[in-house]
C-alpha cells in the first residue's frame, strides 16, 4: 500500500485525524480495477482508514466490524489529486469512528467502524 498513496498534509487531534492524501493514479492495481477505466476500489478505501487510524494514533489497530460504509462517488485517480479523509473518534476503548473520503467539498465514501487494538 505504500506506493498506492502519499500523505500530503496531515493534523491529528484526540478526537479528530484529517490526512490529505495523493492517490498514484499509475499504481498496478488499477490495470485490473479497469484498465480502460480506472477507479478506486472501495476495499483499499477501508484499507487506506485503517493504515490512516494506526498512524494517526500510533496504535496496530485492527477493524472490528464495519456498521455502515457507503460509497456515494467514484474516485478516479487521475483526478483525485487531493483526496481529504476526515475521521473523526467517537469512543476510544476500542475506537468509533465516523469516517469519510471528500474531494472538493464533496463526499465520496462515509464509512462507519470499530477498530481495536
Amino acid at each position: 500500500m505504500q506506493s498506492f498513496y502519499s500523505i500530503s498534509s496531515k493534523n491529528i487531534s484526540k478526537t479528530n485525524i484529517h490526512f490529505r492524501i495523493r492517490l498514484n493514479a499509475d499504481h498496478p492495481i488499477y490495470k485490473g480495477h479497469f484498465p480502460e477505466f480506472a477507479v478506486v476500489p472501495g476495499a483499499l478505501l477501508v484499507q487506506i482508514l485503517g493504515e490512516l487510524m494506526e498512524m494517526g494514533l500510533e496504535k496496530k489497530l485492527y477493524l472490528s466490524e464495519a456498521s455502515s460504509i457507503k460509497f456515494l462517488k467514484i474516485i478516479v485517480p487521475s483526478k483525485a489529486e487531493d483526496l481529504e479523509v476526515e475521521i473523526l473518534i467517537k469512543e476510544s476503548d476500542p475506537f468509533k469512528v465516523n469516517a469519510e473520503f471528500r474531494m472538493e467539498g464533496e463526499t465520496y465514501c462515509k464509512i462507519l467502524a470499530t477498530y481495536s487494538f
